[in-house]
């Protein structure tokens, strides 16, 4: 009998990216006892799939797990990719499949890397294969998730990868302000 963690998730198909995009708050108590909410970082988030049904699951984790995240959405690597070389545009995080049509998200994780170095990726496969995690390894992807997804290995991933880009921002403005300092003495 399988465990739990290796049944399919199952997910609505009525849910809309309207209502997935919504800014998450979080509840913080000024020093006078009045309650504030506070707006999170919202990250942008290119999830690529041929399946429909896959991406739909993934928007539905995005809302399930109430995660920072603003989602766009791309059919196979090339719609992906026009995406990414849009003007004014940036994703902080590319969630591809490896196998689609037209362009497979190896390749388009490769793309990504020359347009975007700073994006993190997450590559979903159903496909447990060395030689696609190795490449994906080579790449410079950060992580590796087999299908069917874990709703809980999602977030954790996601979680932990939102987490490193708040800290690299951190890190630049703790860097920048003391160049600025630094300027400023000399």
């Amino acid at each position: 009998m399988p465990s739990i963690l290796q049944i399919p998730v199952r997910c609505p198909r009525n849910e809309t990216q309207d209502n997935l995009s919504r800014p998450a708050f979080i509840n913080s108590e000024r020093p006078d006892g009045a309650d504030v909410k506070k707006e999170l970082p919202m990250y942008e988030i290119l999830v690529v799939d041929d399946s429909v049904l896959d991406i739909d699951c993934i928007l539905f984790l995005i809302d399930k797990y109430k995660l920072p995240l603003h989602a766009t959405t791309a059919v196979n690597g090339q719609e992906a990719l026009k995406q990414l070389q849009a003007p004014g545009k940036h994703f902080d995080i590319l969630f591809t499949d490896i196998k689609m049509p037209l362009m497979d998200g190896l390749e388009l994780s490769r793309e990504t890397r020359k347009l975007s170095p700073e994006t993190r990726i997450i590559i979903f496969s159903g496909y447990n294969d060395f030689e696609y995690a190795k490449t994906a390894i080579t790449i410079g992807v950060q992580d590796y998730l087999m299908k069917p997804i874990v709703p809980a290995d999602f977030a954790t991933t996601v979680n932990r990868l939102t987490a490193a880009i708040e800290e690299d921002g951190r890190q630049a403005e703790q860097t920048r302000k003391r160049s600025k300092l630094l300027k400023s003495h000399l």
